[in-house]
This record gives C-alpha cells, structure tokens and sequence, in this order.
C-alpha cells in the first residue's frame, strides 16, 4: 500500500514539474476604452503584417519575448519588429508597428497580446496582426504591478524541461544595449543548447561604437575644461601683474 501510495506521489510530482509553463502572466486587471481612443491609436500604430522574410533580414536586439505550450518563439525586437519563430528558426510571421516608446509582448493564447508601455493600452491581435480587442491598464490594481514587474523582469522561460534565456555575449553590450538582448538560446534538460536568434555581431559593433562616441565626448570635454583652466590662470596671473 505504501509502495502504491508513494507512486501516485511521485506521478503527481513528475506531472506538476513537466507541465507546459507559459512564464508570461496575461490575468491584467483592465478598463473598457471608448471606440474613438481606440481607433485612433490602431492608426497610429499602423499594425501591419510583414511577408517574405528571411531571419538574416534582421539585426535589431531583442527587447520582449515569450514562448508557447507548442515551443512558438515571441520575439519583440527594438526596431518594432514582431517576430513568430519555430525551434528550427523559421520565420511563421513577422508583424510590424509604429510607436516610439517602450513595449512588450507575450502570448495570450494563440493570440498575440502588445502593451504599449507609455500608452498603458494591450492590444490583442492574431498572428497575422489581425485585430481582436484593445483595453487599459488598470493602474490602480496591486496585483498588476506584480505582474508588470514579472512580466518586465523575464529573461528566461522554461517549458517542458527547455529553458529559453536571453543573453548578451559581452559586457560592452550589457551596458550600452539599452536593455535589450543580442542572442536567444534554448538548452534541453540535457544540457545541450541551440540559438534561435543571434545577432550580437552586429549588436557589439554597435556597442563599441557608442562606447567610443561616450569617450571621445569625455575626452573633448576634459580638453575644453582644460583649455580653460590654463586662459584662467593665465588671465588670473596676467591682471596680478597688471595691479603691481
């Protein structure tokens, strides 16, 4: 009995830590918007869907991204790109948007749910970009800050014993990527691991630039502030000998 017993426990246990996980928790408190805000930021935004693309089109980091029951990659890149990928890296849909703050995306379902962050709007949409519903924020309820700060903290995700994590591969990109990501790899339980999405070539060039452009305005101030350090002293000594 105690045999029989321990099995049941141990199935359960076996059944809880294998379950489809999706990391991205979509139960926001929300408010009804009236049809003319609506309709007014959807022309805004300008969704469309994006044909014909290759995976090598892209060279934008990676700033938001969930992954499915089905093993689906969401991918948000900075250049407002919505990337649907399969684990072989293909490419099953690409979205595109205006919208010059910060966002996020996850799945909702099979659907798509986009929070435009300065907004404090989520608009649903369908893989193909399709239009489903738009509400608010609630900002006023508790349970959502917990959720925005899970939601907005998430780098990796696991499902069915795959982990997905978003990493830079230099600490040059950690500081000048704008909080944004450069490669995704998923590892199985054993240990061996396949990227996704990669593109931190480009991501760290881009880096060393900035870094570049930040020291040489340092310099260029150090200099200035040297310069005029030594009229100062000169002018100081000069208006001394003057008063003599």
């Amino acid at each position: 009995m105690k045999k029989i017993y321990f099995l049941i426990l141990l199935i359960v246990f076996i059944f809880v830590f294998t379950i489809n996980i999706c990391a991205i928790n979509t139960d926001f408190s929300t408010l009804k918007m009236e049809q003319k805000n609506i309709d007014l930021i959807l022309k805004n935004t300008n969704i469309k869907e994006i044909k014909e693309k290759q995976l090598t089109d892209f060279t934008a980091t990676i700033k938001s991204f969930d992954v499915s029951n089905d093993h689906n990659v969401l991918l948000g890149l900075s250049d407002n790109h919505i990337l649907i990928l399969d684990n072989d890296r293909n490419i099953l849909n690409c979205l595109n948007f205006d919208y010059n703050a910060s966002w996020r995306v996850c799945w909702k379902g099979e659907n798509i749910l986009l929070y435009l962050v300065r907004s404090n709007v989520f608009i649903e949409l369908t893989q193909s970009g399709k239009f489903v519903s738009m509400s608010e924020y609630d900002t006023k309820n508790s349970n959502n800050a917990t959720l925005m700060t899970k939601w907005a903290e998430t780098k990796d995700i696991c499902i069915d014993g795959y982990t997905y994590i978003l990493k830079n591969t230099s600490t040059v990109q950690d500081l000048f990527s704008g909080m944004t990501y450069s490669q995704l790899i998923m590892t199985d339980n054993n240990g061996h691991s396949k990227i996704i999405y990669d593109v931190s070539k480009n991501s760290e060039t881009q880096s060393y630039g900035i870094m570049f452009l930040i020291i040489t305005f340092c310099l260029a101030l150090a200099l200035i502030f040297f310069i005029k350090i030594k009229q100062y002293k000169i002018e100081t000594k000069h208006n001394f000998k003057s008063n003599l």
